[in-house]
């Protein structure tokens, strides 16, 4: 169905005698009524069959549309069942893929529980953005830390305990001059080998240190002017010696206490 014409001959003036009331013998109300006749038939098709077409269901499919984006349609009953389509798939979950934009999402409107397991990735981070609140308790392991990352200022002073240095980790350069004193050393750490010759002078001899078995024989003989054949040795005590305290050729020296 299409829109109603109207199809009455409207020309009424124009059919009249040029001298309708002497020719036609019209009277001067006829006259004006003829005026009148074309807006009372056009008054008549509009109100009665013009109106009445626009007020029922079938107008609608017959008023064309201009184009909709997104919707197929010529007629505004075409471009009503379409978006009455479109709405009815949205309430459904019929949304088609990729059709929701970020114009169409409010602020917030995307909760933690809108985010897929995962979903988040590196990408999508902005740089700094990971916080030390985000941070889990012990969730910086080994395998997250750069090679070289950790320099001193991030070492609490202290931190460095025996547990964590290495054997032998400790080097000659790593110890600060003064830094071994005596409490440092265990009893009997100081060897032969690491005392310089020349270093035990007398001041670091205490009173009576010296004893009898701490002199060797190969320096008694220049302390007593004899040759090497001539005498054994010198030994020292503070009483008279017997023979289980001398051999033959040995130097008994005999000294206060």
């Amino acid at each position: 169905m299409s829109f109603p014409r109207m199809s009455s001959d409207l020309a009424i003036i124009q059919k009249l005698d040029d001298r309708p009331n002497d020719t036609g013998g019209l009277s001067a109300a006829a006259l004006k009524a003829k005026f009148d006749e074309a807006v009372g038939i056009f008054k008549t098709w509009m109100n009665d069959t013009l109106l009445s077409y626009l007020e029922s269901a079938a107008a609608a499919g017959d008023i064309g549309v201009d184009t909709i984006p997104g919707i197929t349609a010529g007629t505004v009953q075409e471009a009503l069942e379409a978006i009455n389509e479109s709405i009815q798939g949205v309430t459904q979950g019929a949304v088609a893929d990729g059709s929701i934009t970020t114009a169409k999402l409010d602020d917030l409107a995307v909760t933690t529980a809108k985010l897929a397991a995962a979903a988040i990735v590196t990408a999508k981070l902005a740089d700094g953005s990971v916080t030390t609140d985000k941070l889990a308790a012990t969730a910086v392991t080994t395998a997250k830390i750069a090679l070289l990352a950790i320099t001193t200022a991030l070492i609490a002073d202290g931190a460095v305990t025996e547990a964590k240095i290495a054997a032998g980790a400790v080097t000659g350069g790593k110890i600060a001059a003064g830094a071994v004193d005596n409490t440092k050393l265990a009893g009997g750490a100081v060897i032969t080998t690491k005392i310089a010759d020349g270093n035990v002078t007398t001041a670091k001899l205490a009173d009576g240190a010296v004893t009898a078995g701490k002199i060797a024989d190969s320096v008694t003989y220049e302390a007593v002017g004899l040759e090497a054949n001539q005498v054994r040795g010198i030994k020292l005590g503070t009483t008279v010696p017997t023979t289980a305290d001398i051999s033959d050729g040995e130097i008994w020296l005999q000294y206060d206490e």
